[in-house]
């Protein structure tokens, strides 16, 4: 995908994840597999901290992509 071309969002495919970072971590498989039985070919995450769980949960997202990891730092 480029830069000029812009997303299209179906709120349908919208999904959240949970709360905690265990909830998070317990439904992330799941939400991967549900992605890629659907076709979704963007997904977009909230990044957490790299810490106990957190790192687990980034660990496991960055082996799923599958070419590209956009960073954005956090906006005020």
């Amino acid at each position: 995908m480029t830069a000029s071309k812009s997303l299209k969002v179906n709120p349908e495919k919208i999904q959240f994840m949970g709360r905690t970072l265990e909830t998070i971590a317990r439904n992330l498989f799941a939400n991967l597999r549900q992605a890629d039985k659907d076709s979704i070919d963007v997904i977009i995450v909230q990044g957490i901290q790299y810490e106990k769980t957190g790192f687990a949960i980034m660990n496991r997202l960055k082996k799923a992509a599958s070419t590209r990891i956009s960073v954005q730092p956090k906006s005020n």
